[in-house]
């Protein structure tokens, strides 16, 4: 019989089938990982499936495309593409215990990057994006990101992050806590937005909301620059 799902979304393995129960009682026993604290397991599991950069990408114009997203996952800060075998973020399919202990870490400590077409952000296509994926995504997901990281023009972008307010930043990503954004290269608004701090002040009163706050960056060239 397959599992049922929890409100979350998450599968509720609670109920161990007879023909699994042996096998799930002697690696919770014998296995020299599984044996281990878990304080330690938590620290070795968070360490495998951290560091990554997932990039999702969605194209409104693909017709063809099965699903809405596909991602493509990346060695955070390099442009080496990494498989999913590479990167413990299918820890989950390992085990029933490594699914329960898992299965929202590569949420927490990944940084998600959006890149939804070839010709960059609009509000519009920001917009449909939070909107797809808070469709296609499971609650405890969407809670546990707490970094996303966006690339396109720089103004545009700054419209567009600011339109994540208070509605976005509680109901599609409530566990979020920094938004970094890159400018296209040779953007020439850029110098203008890191002149003028109104944005960044504006961005800070919406989505200061019941004691939360939401830190925002903007890179240029590698620099950290707020």
């Amino acid at each position: 019989m397959a599992a049922s799902r929890l409100p979350n979304g998450f599968l509720d393995l609670s109920d161990i089938p007879d023909h699994l129960l042996a096998l799930t009682t002697s690696n919770a026993a014998e296995s020299p990982l599984l044996r281990l604290p878990p304080e330690l397991r938590e620290q070795i599991f968070r360490y495998a499936s951290s560091g990554n950069r997932v990039l999702m990408k969605h194209d409104p114009d693909d017709v063809k495309a099965s699903k809405p997203f596909h991602a493509e996952v990346f060695q955070d800060g390099t442009r080496r593409r990494l498989t999913l075998s590479h990167t413990g973020m299918n820890l989950a399919l390992v085990s029933r215990q490594l699914y329960c202990e898992t299965v929202t870490l590569p949420y927490v400590h990944n940084t998600f990057a959006l890149v939804l077409d070839m010709r960059g952000l609009d509000i519009t296509d920001f917009h449909l994006f939070l909107s797809l994926f808070f469709k296609v995504s499971m609650p405890q997901q969407r809670t546990a990101i707490q970094a996303l990281f966006i690339r396109g023009d720089a103004t545009t972008l700054v419209e567009s992050i600011l339109a994540l307010k208070a509605q976005h930043a509680n109901v599609t990503l409530p566990g979020l806590r920094k938004v970094i954004i890159v400018p296209r290269h040779r953007d020439l608004s850029l110098s203008t937005l890191l002149e003028d701090s109104s944005w960044k002040k504006c961005w800070e009163e919406q989505v200061d909301v019941e004691g939360r706050k939401i830190e925002m960056l903007m890179l240029q060239g590698g620099e950290r620059r707020a």
